[in-house]
């Protein structure tokens, strides 16, 4: 499965392919550092917390803030949370505008950066309680994946909830609104979903998972 994701931020645009995990602008970044108006990132609103740095086969290596982390595209761990309703229709939220990393988007997921000696699993029910309220239910592990982009550089845990017909509350204003959508619109949303600008990460993170489960209807 290969999902394309095209963005204009600036006056660059990107293309990201997922199959290679690849996310190349059309004008090169100086030591591959981050610069704040070519890819939504808003370094000034980055928490000044300690996390936990990895190397490339995601073993801890020491701690970072996470404001070093993004400028300087340390690997670090995330968790990513897919919510799949009976109707195998996946809640999308609306990134906060404060947001440091691509504030306004559309996100496929909840989630979030780990800290220093977190559990994984504990940090994707945190995750999942601070930016949706959903807590009490079961969250499946399908495995992690190594994003090693030119926005970021991330061992992504990625796990879902099937079947969710609990409560959505939005408590800490990291999330504007939320939905539920179509995964044929998603898979196919330059036709259906024009215009809206779609979180990359989430969008590789979702092809992984339909990928083992072994396609939209093993969810």
């Amino acid at each position: 499965m290969l999902i394309n994701a095209i963005y204009k931020k600036s006056d660059l645009l990107y293309h990201y392919t997922i199959k290679n995990n690849s996310f190349k602008s059309y004008k090169s970044m100086e030591d591959k550092k981050i610069k704040q108006d070519d890819i939504s990132l808003k370094i000034e609103n980055t928490k000044d917390e300690l996390i936990v740095k990895v190397d490339e086969n995601d073993i801890p290596v020491g701690e970072v803030t996470r404001k070093d982390m993004r400028k300087y595209l340390l690997i670090h761990r995330a968790s990513n949370i897919f919510v799949f309703n009976k109707n195998k229709q996946v809640l999308v939220s609306k990134r906060s505008t404060t947001k440091e990393f691509f504030p306004g988007f559309y996100d496929l997921c909840a989630g979030g950066v780990s800290g220093v000696n977190e559990d994984m699993e504990k940090s994707a029910e945190r995750e999942l309680d601070e930016e949706l309220g959903i807590t009490g239910v079961k969250l499946i592990f399908v495995g992690k994946k190594f994003i090693d982009s030119e926005y970021t550089r991330v061992w992504m845990y990625a796990y879902y909830i099937k079947d969710f017909e609990g409560k959505v509350t939005l408590n800490d204003g990291e999330v504007e609104s939320y939905e539920f959508w179509n995964l044929d619109d998603i898979l196919n949303y330059k036709e259906k979903l024009k215009g809206k600008d779609i979180k990359p990460d989430s969008l590789i993170v979702l092809d992984f998972i339909l990928d083992k489960v072994g396609g939209v209807d093993k969810l």
